[in-house]
């Protein structure tokens, strides 16, 4: 592999560009699957030594929850890689130190106000979500536990963004894959060994997390080569700041419309009993296969552009884009084919209820021949993300998906007998409709912002 600099790096830069993207996108996909491990392995582990309502307490509202600031926060670093990436795309190394130290700044300052708020108002949001008595006491206590140390996981989230940022995308991957393996060994240590039950899920978690935190820390402040950071010079440099929120807070506005929409297809799935569920649940595990896969391949775009718009590189800029739709088009497809053949089997993975299983086939039938077109939303929105457009893709997203969803459930849930199929198809209609729509928009969009760049070369 092509690296420049420090190891794990990769240059985007030159070279053949789908290979280059390749190189760079598997270590993202293999860190996202480790991280996504996490969570897994808590509901592996709860669900066959605790049983199937521990297990809903973990995979059902709270893993919802979870989802929801986790993914706001990585929308919120989205804005920060942009940024990170233009300025080491452009070789200007001052604004690049000072917009790490930003990063980190807004990264614990952020933690602290979200762990408060979501601690204290979490019974509120828990009864909202119509989250069955019999489960509230356990998803609180993984709750109030997962938050009140939130700041590791923002803190890891942060230092991987700007890593993948100036092409390095091995070691955030290595290091989760070393906490992954240590997550589990103490779930099985804490949970099936110690019998704590939800609360051992959650403490290994958390513990898995902080280390993997101060191991990506140790390597942005003392081993980036492009880097010259000190501890004691962290502060916000406010122009940066503002820079960073402006293209990071739509995409993560852009994640919670999601997340609040499958609150909602959450709230109509806890009202079909606990087997649905926990079926529910282990299929959000299930298809995360693809998700991981669509996220690397939105983070590898994102960075490719990026940098070369940074650079200046437009031609190869536009190719790239191309090449990866291609790219995660075929991926998606594969993927696909795996859960629909598999699913039974990796159902029965979570839980040995057959009614539980039988309930998540039927879902996955329903959802798995649909994927591959999110990849022109995924790809679409990403690129024009790096290139700074980001609040008309935002209210694409808004109104094809969060005012979609919520439409649809508010309807099934006013005619008060709905099942399971019903709910779930919600989200293949919001696809199609935001390709179709992200079709549109993309090709006279992108080719209007390079084209002021090229004014500004």
């Amino acid at each position: 592999m092509e690296q420049t600099g420090s190891f794990g790096k990769t240059n985007l830069l030159e070279g053949v560009i789908w290979k280059q993207q390749l190189r760079f996108f598997f270590p993202i996909l293999f860190g996202i699957f480790f991280q996504q491990l996490y969570n897994t392995a808590d509901a592996l582990i709860v669900g066959q030594f605790v049983g199937k309502e521990a297990l809903a307490c973990v995979i059902g509202s709270p893993n919802t929850l979870t989802t929801l600031i986790i993914g706001f926060f990585n929308g919120l670093s989205m804005g920060a890689m942009v940024e990170v990436s233009h300025y080491f795309g452009a070789r200007d190394f001052d604004r690049l130190n000072r917009s790490v130290y930003t990063v980190f700044v807004l990264s614990a300052v952020g933690a602290v106000i979200i762990s408060a708020l979501f601690c204290f108002f979490m019974p509120t949001i828990l009864t909202i979500m119509h989250t069955p008595a019999d489960l509230m006491d356990g998803s609180l206590l993984y709750l109030y536990i997962y938050f009140g140390c939130i700041i590791f996981s923002f803190l890891y989230n942060s230092g991987s963004a700007i890593l993948r940022a100036i092409g390095d995308s091995r070691r955030p991957m290595l290091y989760l894959i070393v906490c992954c393996l240590l997550n589990i060994g103490l779930d099985i240590l804490f949970v099936a060994v110690l019998h704590w039950g939800i609360a051992g899920a959650a403490f290994a978690t958390i513990l898995s997390q902080a280390i993997s935190a101060l191991l990506v820390i140790r390597i942005v402040f003392f081993h980036i080569e492009e880097l010259h950071l000190k501890i004691r010079n962290i502060r916000a440099d406010m122009r940066i700041l503002r820079n960073m929120l402006r293209l990071g807070l739509p995409a993560g506005f852009q994640s919670v419309m999601y997340d609040v929409a499958n609150m909602t297809i959450m709230t109509a799935i806890n009202g079909l009993g606990v087997d649905t569920v926990a079926a529910y649940g282990a299929i959000g595990k299930i298809d995360a296969l693809f998700w991981m896969v669509n996220n690397a391949f939105g983070t590898t775009v994102a960075t490719f552009v990026g940098i070369h718009y940074g650079a200046g590189k437009i031609e190869r800029l536009k190719k790239g884009v191309k090449q990866c739709l291609i790219l995660s088009l075929i991926a998606a497809a594969f993927v696909s084919c795996i859960l629909l053949f598999g699913c039974w089997h990796f159902i029965y993975a979570f839980v040995s209820d057959e009614t539980v299983a039988n309930i998540g086939q039927n879902m996955v039938f329903h959802l798995v021949p649909f994927y591959f077109v999110f990849e022109f939303v995924e790809i679409r929105v990403s690129a024009l993300r790096a290139e700074g457009d980001v609040i008309v893709p935002a209210c694409i997203v808004f109104l094809t998906t969060c005012v979609l969803r919520i439409i649809w459930i508010s309807v099934l849930m006013a005619g008060g007998d709905y099942n399971c199929i019903q709910v779930i198809m919600c989200y293949p209609v919001s696809w199609i409709l935001s390709a179709i729509v992200f079709s549109i928009y993309f090709g006279p969009r992108q080719n209007k912002i390079l084209k002021a760049l090229e004014g500004t070369k």
